[in-house]
């Protein structure tokens, strides 16, 4: 959970197991939200704008034949506000 207008960082890898000389030849990693759309497409990044609301995120690696991962996905809740609950301390004596 992330309250709204704070910020949020993401930070995400992928490997190219195809690649015969062992380097990791990643280059473009892809961001989106189901509720704010395309986010970044750096391997790390940190944002404050993200919606009000649960978001699905979506990253998807690039390598550098242009073949693309499957989607990893995660959910992230934006709270628009947070409730404080203060509860009374009872002491038996």
């Amino acid at each position: 959970t992330v309250l709204l207008g704070e910020p949020a960082t993401f930070l995400g890898s992928g490997y190219d197991a195809d690649d015969p000389d062992g380097e990791n030849n990643i280059v473009e990693y892809v961001w989106y939200s189901s509720q704010d759309g395309f986010l970044s497409g750096q391997q790390q990044f940190t944002t404050s704008t993200l919606s009000a609301g649960q978001h699905l995120i979506t990253l998807t690696v690039v390598d550098d034949e242009q073949v693309s991962s499957a989607p990893a996905q995660t959910i992230v809740y934006v709270a628009s506000e947070f409730y404080y609950t203060s509860l009374p301390m009872i002491i038996r004596r």
